[in-house]
């Protein structure tokens, strides 16, 4: 028994096939969830939501290769 009802399980589906780069996930999970009624308008939070959360670490790893070039000296 699933305490969540089958649209909010395709949802978190498409959160998860994002946030994994899995491409058939995807479109798998995509199709379902407008099977189970999903709007353009919430598919499209929850491709931005998935997006922000997955720049997240990419800010920061570009955050620390910033600092590590600064730690380095010039070269003559």
């Amino acid at each position: 028994m699933h305490t969540l009802d089958q649209k909010t399980r395709e949802m978190v589906a498409i959160a998860a096939s994002i946030a994994g780069n899995c491409i058939p996930c995807l479109k798998y999970h995509f199709a379902e969830a407008v099977k189970q009624g999903c709007t353009k308008q919430e598919i499209q939070e929850i491709i931005e939501i998935s997006n922000m959360v997955k720049q997240r670490p990419i800010d920061e790893i570009n955050k620390l290769t910033i600092k590590l070039l600064g730690k380095l000296k010039n070269e003559k």
